[in-house]
């Protein structure tokens, strides 16, 4: 954890992907991690750091070509993961994803979902793996991340 708040907090600029302020994190630095080692070694992935600003919102979508993604929240209070499986209307049921410090989630990310930042900068450490959604899904990594 403190590498990724080095990559962070260091000078270099977040730069636009998805419209996610994003540094990479090398992968000499998450291969530190036994799980992420683990993982990497059943299914390639880069990893990154992912920055939504104050007082923002990422509205409801599905990811283009991401069937998952493995997310550890960095830096964020008061900032609200929702997901509904509901066809989008103008009220919506949802739930909210409750990080907890230093905690791994796998997300489907084929679900709408949606990210509101009511308070400081949020970062999230987060992987894109080198499959696309045709052939890695959430539920291929749930088999993977159970054997």
């Amino acid at each position: 954890m403190d590498d990724l708040l080095l990559i962070a907090d260091n000078s270099d600029p977040f730069v636009e992907y998805f419209n996610f302020g994003v540094k990479l994190v090398p992968k000499d630095v998450f291969l530190k991690d036994s799980f992420l080692k683990s993982l990497y070694e059943k299914h390639t992935f880069n990893a990154a750091i992912l920055l939504i600003k104050r007082k923002n919102i990422y509205n409801w979508h599905i990811d283009d070509n991401r069937g998952a993604s493995l997310n550890m929240m960095i830096r964020g209070d008061n900032s609200h993961c929702l997901f509904s499986n509901e066809p989008l209307a103008m009220v919506n049921s949802f739930i909210e994803l409750e990080y907890k410090p230093s905690t791994y989630y796998l997300l489907n990310t084929q679900q709408h979902h949606s990210v509101i930042n009511f308070g400081e900068h949020r970062l999230m450490f987060s992987i894109e793996f080198d499959e696309d959604k045709n052939s890695l899904d959430y539920y291929d990594l749930l088999t993977t991340l159970g054997s």
